[in-house]
């Protein structure tokens, strides 16, 4: 008697399993016929182009920023499912990955058209959608962009920091520097001839903080990290004390070999104010109405003293001014993402930062 009742109520377990495992199985094919969200296509998209591209290796891009596209049709079917197939009836799609070949490998960057139903939103277009022409915002610079005033949604979390954009390209790549705080640290200690002691060099191609940079580079950035990061020809012409020339025109008068990190220019923190009495890196107003301005610790700028050897400026509390590269300052790292990122969330400001 008591065998039978086991045996029921084994027969009883194993039938509510088996419901309960049908029942699994139903939902789960009944949530695979639902439209997938566009970001887990554009998910697919780029895992299918990172397997296309594994199989044709030789159509990578092979020079640093080069790029290359894959359309959707050469990725469907054998690589990802057709992307008609994961969207509502009626929804009409396109779309690429773009790959661009960084100093550490290759980024993927999918890109999906829905028409009115969606679009992939490149962060850049996100944050020139809106300037201004006076007050805190962002400026049209150019062929460029530009961010002014102290009280500017400039900010982007990236790498697991958060930084502020100082500008955007003509490419629309956007220069970040960094929000965090570092111990500071010589620009050059060398011995130079014209002061007969280590008071430094300041050409930056073979300076200490060079150096720095690249070990900073190559410490603090895993290589998914590397990929966004667009390899430039840092801008190093030496400025003069009294100049009033701040489109960038001296400091990029003399350039740098390409490089993945460095340091803010000293035009850069004069155009960051929106006060009208800046107009030299010296000049005190300056600090006005400036978020570059908002760093308790003072900071090298990469730009050097005209008519000396050994002279850079930095950016203290109460404005630029100029110092021996032997002295001490903090290194705040700049950098350029590119510009073809995507937007996922945020609004700019510090408590909501831009994500890509």
């Amino acid at each position: 008697m008591k065998l039978k009742n086991i045996n029921k109520r084994m027969f009883i377990v194993a039938g509510i399993a088996l419901v309960i495992i049908l029942v699994i199985i139903i939902i789960t094919y009944i949530i695979s016929l639902q439209p997938k969200s566009f970001s887990t296509i554009e998910q697919k998209m780029r895992k299918a182009a990172i397997s296309y591209y594994s199989d044709n290796e030789d159509l990578l891009p092979q020079t640093v920023n080069e790029k290359v596209t894959v359309g959707l049709s050469t990725l469907e079917d054998k690589y990802m499912t057709k992307v008609q197939d994961m969207v509502k009836e009626g929804v009409i799609c396109n779309g690429e990955v773009r790959v661009i070949k960084s100093d550490a490998g290759y980024l993927y960057i999918p890109y999906l058209n829905c028409g009115d139903d969606y679009a992939t939103a490149e962060l850049s277009e996100i944050i020139t959608g809106t300037t201004v022409e006076s007050g805190n915002g962002l400026y049209i610079n150019g062929d460029g962009y530009v961010f002014k005033g102290d009280k500017v949604d400039n900010y982007v979390s990236f790498a697991g920091k958060t930084w502020r954009i100082v500008n955007i390209d003509a490419n629309g790549n956007l220069k970040l520097i960094e929000t965090a705080k570092r111990d500071s640290t010589v620009w050059d200690d060398r011995y130079n001839e014209d002061k007969g002691y280590n008071i430094g060099f300041n050409d930056f191609s073979v300076s200490r903080m060079n150096d720095t940079l690249e070990e900073i580079y190559k410490r603090e950035f895993s290589d998914d990290k590397k990929a966004y990061i667009v390899s430039t020809n840092l801008c190093i012409g030496k400025r003069a004390e009294d100049s009033k020339v701040n489109d960038g025109s001296i400091e990029c008068s003399a350039k740098s070999d390409l490089e993945q990190i460095g340091l803010l220019q000293a035009n850069e923190y004069v155009m960051a104010s929106t006060d009208e009495n800046c107009q030299t890196i010296t000049d005190e107003s300056c600090q006005n109405y400036n978020y570059l301005n908002d760093y308790e610790r003072v900071f090298w700028t990469i730009t050097p003293v005209k008519d000396t050897t050994y002279r850079i400026y930095k950016i203290t509390t109460s404005g630029g001014e100029y110092a021996n590269a032997s002295s001490y300052a903090v290194p705040r790292i700049t950098l350029y993402i590119n510009g073809n990122v995507i937007y996922k969330s945020g609004n700019g400001t510090s408590d909501s930062p831009y994500v890509i």
